[in-house]
């Protein structure tokens, strides 16, 4: 009985220690790199499928999302080491072009798509 209480006071103190612990935040903020990035790629879409306004405003929306999402992975990141950075965002990446790529089947037309689809093979 005692081993348990002892087991179980050291578990709540290293989850007590653990929660304290300063956690950095990560706050993205949109920027002209980021835009001009967002922008390119839907520059590349549109040259290849022709999009109207709407969905050019909705792909951009989209590649802005992944953006956003590789400036959060970089501040999250930035203390590891190369090797471990790159473990860390290889599938990120992976998760990133596959929400994008699912955004696109949304946005675009079926004809659109299987055009976009063999420009990037």
């Amino acid at each position: 009985m005692q081993r348990i209480f002892t087991t179980l006071l050291l578990c709540a103190t290293l989850i007590a220690a653990n929660a304290q612990q300063p956690h950095r935040d990560i706050t993205v903020t949109d920027s002209e790199a980021m835009r001009a990035s967002a922008a390119k790629n839907t520059d590349m879409v549109d040259k290849v499928v022709h999009l109207d306004a709407t969905q050019r405003a909705q792909v951009l929306e989209a590649y802005m999302w992944q953006e956003r999402q590789k400036n959060a992975l970089d501040q999250r990141t930035q203390a590891l080491t190369p090797e471990q950075r790159e473990n860390e965002l290889a599938p990120q990446r992976k998760v990133q072009a596959k929400y994008v790529d699912d955004k696109l089947s949304s946005i675009l037309s079926g004809a659109q798509m299987v055009t976009w689809r063999g420009a990037n093979k």
